[in-house]
Order: C-alpha cells, then sequence, then structure tokens
C-alpha cells in the first residue's frame, strides 16, 4: 500500500475491463484509490497531449481538484478548470453549448483531452461535447457517483432542449474513466440508491448468471464491501457493451427496459420524485406486462420485487386515474417513437421490444394503481 498526493490508502487492486466495439474503446478502471493511479493510466491510454479541459462538480474539494491538476502537469499537460452550475443540474444542449465555447476560449485541440469529474449528468455533458468537439476529442471520465460509475462507459444521460427533455444524446465512447470506490464506500444511502437501481438493471441486462449472482451480492454490496461492488461494476461493464454491440436493433433497446413507464409517471407525479424510483416502478410494472406477454418467469418477476425492496427502494404510493396514466404512456412514448413498445424481457438477458394489446395494458394499468394507492402501499 503507498499513500499519494489523495490522501487515500489502496488496499484493493485496481480492476480494469477493456470495452470494444466497432463504436466503443474504453478503458474502464475501478478499485479504492484508482484516482491516485491517474498519472500513470493517462500516459499509458491517452497518449501525449499539451491540454486539458477539466469540468468539475462543485463538491469536488479543493485538494481533490488540484491534485488532479497537479498529476496532469507531472505528465507535461497544461489543465483549466470550470466549476459547472451549484444546486440540483439537469444536462441540457444550452449548457453543452457553454462547454463548447470553454473548449474554444481553452484552445483544446483534436489531440487534447476534456475531463468530467463529477455525478451522471456531468459526465453525460463530457461525453457529448467530447465525441463532438473535433469530430471527436478523448475524454477521461471520473466518476464520482454509483449510478455514473455504472453507465457513464457506455451510455450517457440525454440533454434537454428548452423544449423536450432527455431527446438529445449519442453512445458515448470516453477513452478511460477511472471509478474510485472511497467516493461510494462512505457515501449516505440515498446519494447510492440512484446506483443500486443501475447495477440491478444491468444484471438483468446480461445473463441469467449475472441475474442471479446480483441477488447473492445485495447484502456486501449494502454493506459496502469492495469487492463486492467491483465485481458487480465490472459485470455491468460486459452486460450494457453487450446491449450497446447487438446486431439485433430491437435488442439494442434493452436499456429502455422500465423507461416507458417511467416516463410517464414522471409526466403524472411531476419533478418531485427521483428518478431512480420512478425507473424501479417502471420495471416493477413493466415486469408484470412481461409475465403475461413474454412470459417472463414470475419467479423473476418476484426476485426483481425482492432485490428492489433489499435496496432501500420503496413503492410509490400514487393517486392517479387510469385515463392520465394510459394518456401519459401513450404521449410520452410517442415522443420518442411513432411505435408503441414496450422493451420487455423473456429471460434475464433477453429483452427485446414489444407490442402490447390494449386491453391488455389496460387491465395492467388497473391493478397497478390500485396497488399504489394510499394505504396499499408497502413502507
Amino acid at each position: 500500500m503507498r499513500k499519494s498526493t489523495f490522501g487515500v490508502w489502496s488496499h484493493l487492486s485496481i480492476r480494469r475491463q477493456l470495452l470494444t466495439s466497432d463504436s466503443i474503446t474504453v478503458d474502464y478502471r475501478v478499485g479504492i484509490g484508482a484516482l491516485q493511479q491517474i498519472n500513470r493510466m493517462v500516459r499509458s491510454v491517452m497518449g501525449k497531449m499539451r491540454r486539458a479541459l477539466i469540468l468539475y462538480d462543485p463538491d469536488i474539494s479543493d485538494d481533490s481538484l488540484a491534485s488532479v491538476c497537479e498529476e496532469l502537469r507531472d505528465l507535461g499537460i497544461e489543465p483549466v478548470s470550470i466549476k459547472l452550475s451549484e444546486g440540483e443540474r439537469i444536462p441540457t444542449v444550452a449548457e453543452a453549448s457553454s462547454v463548447f465555447e470553454s473548449l474554444a476560449k481553452a484552445k483544446i485541440n483534436v489531440d487534447d483531452a476534456i475531463i468530467g469529474y463529477g455525478d451522471a449528468d456531468l459526465c453525460s455533458i463530457v461525453s457529448f461535447c467530447a465525441a463532438l468537439w473535433c469530430g471527436g476529442t478523448q475524454a477521461l471520465l471520473i466518476p464520482t457517483t454509483l449510478d455514473a460509475m455504472v453507465t457513464a462507459a457506455t451510455s450517457m444521460r440525454a440533454l434537454d432542449t428548452a423544449h423536450a427533455r432527455e431527446m438529445v444524446f449519442l453512445q458515448p465512447s470516453p477513452a478511460l474513466v477511472l471509478s474510485d470506490l472511497a467516493y461510494v464506500v462512505g457515501a449516505p444511502a440515498e446519494s447510492v440508491r440512484a446506483g443500486y437501481v443501475a447495477l440491478l438493471r444491468s444484471a438483468i441486462f446480461g445473463s441469467r448468471l449475472s441475474w442471479e449472482r446480483f441477488g447473492q451480492q445485495i447484502r456486501p454490496i449494502l454493506n459496502r464491501d469492495e469487492i463486492a461492488i467491483a465485481d458487480e461494476l465490472i459485470s455491468a461493464q460486459s452486460s450494457r457493451l453487450a446491449v450497446a454491440k447487438a446486431s439485433n436493433p430491437s435488442a439494442r433497446h434493452a436499456r429502455s427496459y422500465g423507461l416507458t413507464c417511467a416516463r410517464a409517471l414522471r409526466r403524472c407525479l411531476g419533478g418531485d420524485v427521483a428518478d431512480y424510483a420512478l425507473l424501479a416502478e417502471g420495471m416493477r410494472f413493466e415486469a408484470r406486462l412481461a409475465h403475461e406477454v413474454t412470459q417472463f418467469d414470475i419467479d423473476d418477476v418476484f426476485a426483481q420485487d425482492d432485490y428492489l425492496e433489499e435496496l432501500g427502494v420503496a413503492e410509490l404510493r400514487i393517486d392517479f386515474d387510469e385515463a392520465m396514466f394510459l394518456e401519459a404512456l401513450t404521449e410520452t412514448s410517442a415522443a420518442h417513437s411513432n411505435r408503441f413498445l414496450f422493451a420487455l424481457p423473456r429471460n434475464p438477458g433477453t429483452i427485446r421490444l414489444t407490442a402490447v394489446d390494449t386491453d391488455v395494458l389496460e387491465r395492467h394499468v388497473r391493478a397497478f394503481l390500485k396497488s399504489r394507492s394510499s394505504g396499499s402501499v408497502k413502507g
């Protein structure tokens, strides 16, 4: 073990996963103290560059930012750091445009780098801007939340426009992702629940084996066992990459599992409910649809319920009528596609776009809303 300028002792070896496909080449590193090795990793992965623009969250400490800058200067790289906006941030096209202006002022070119140091929203903005700047500039992502550690290498949160939510996105391909578990092991429970849901989703994207193994890992994950978290993060990268590079277009929509319902719930409930809670409800609803429509095993439906409950993701209380929810399902789906389809699992590892008969959908909506009305919800 050794202590670096970051002041964190590393007692878990840094794990590596190389993600490669026609559109993705990402070097993914995870472990306690991964950030301590940024100098060596940048030198070996990202090649020679002169400048780097660092976009960072307001909650990144001055000492941590200074340490990253010092490591870059040791490599002969001149860093320029910019703190993104305070408060809750939703990534937007307008914010991306501001980043482009910052890149121009910093004189970043195709041989330089853009570094994102923060949560999933910040990593999404950096991935988007890096892919477009000079036709493609290498990006280094340092995710500081568990959900960002799950998703940043293979997907981004779509950007909002002035009149539409989460409509602008692309397939990210950062050169390097450094997931330092020091940011996770001591984090408050509420701050990691989005990551728990992201890990669960990745497990069901993967295979029967990854799904059942995730259930066995829940208790160690909740205990913030670094090895268990690292194992699941590595497994998640494989599952998510397989979806991204699937030859079947329908299979590439597996990441939409739960999203159709979640978007409709957001329309009905407003912006006060956390995205991960909406997504969890979407998965619960769509799993039951899948049981009838694709014969998704009822044991897996109940296993998903149990996993979410163990992870502390409670069911929501819902008090709106069937017509409102059906309208929200139809309209939010139509904003993204002319086809009204759900990404439904047949088995863990097999999720496909599926049409649902109107009478079946209406019956499930009625049952869902009844089970979530006040007085019916657990917890």
